[in-house]
């Protein structure tokens, strides 16, 4: 015999030892930033009705859209046009007046009405 039968249970405990490391870092691991990531998003989805209505009322913010993002583990992105810098402001704040339950990011540009017109005529 090549292995005795000590070293036959070492190299079983060694394995063993090995797979439940794995079994347990691959199942805890992963699982809490997916979980994490979908909570958020599931609650950023939840508020998105209101923040959409909010939004909405305000005509300056016409070419703003509010959606559910994945990045940064599941948040609110703001993305569209303003004019001015203190319509963007407004923006924020009214934003956060909502009271979001997740991080919000901005992907806001604010181009002024004249720029705007002008780039519409272009072709």
């Amino acid at each position: 015999m090549l292995v005795t039968f000590k070293g036959l249970k070492t190299i079983a405990a060694i394995t063993l030892f090995g797979i439940v490391a794995v079994a347990i870092f691959k199942h805890f691991v992963p699982y809490t930033i997916d979980r994490q990531q979908m909570e958020n998003m599931a609650a950023a989805e939840k508020h998105l009705p209101l923040l959409r209505q909010v939004i909405g009322k305000d005509v300056r913010f016409t070419n703003v859209t509010a959606i559910v993002f994945s990045g940064d583990e599941g948040c609110l992105m703001i993305e569209g046009e303003v004019h001015t810098d203190r319509e963007l402001e407004d923006l924020k704040q009214l934003v956060v007046s909502s009271k979001p339950p997740v991080h919000t990011l901005y992907q806001v540009d604010v181009m002024p009405l004249e720029l705007h017109e002008e780039v519409q005529k272009k072709p």
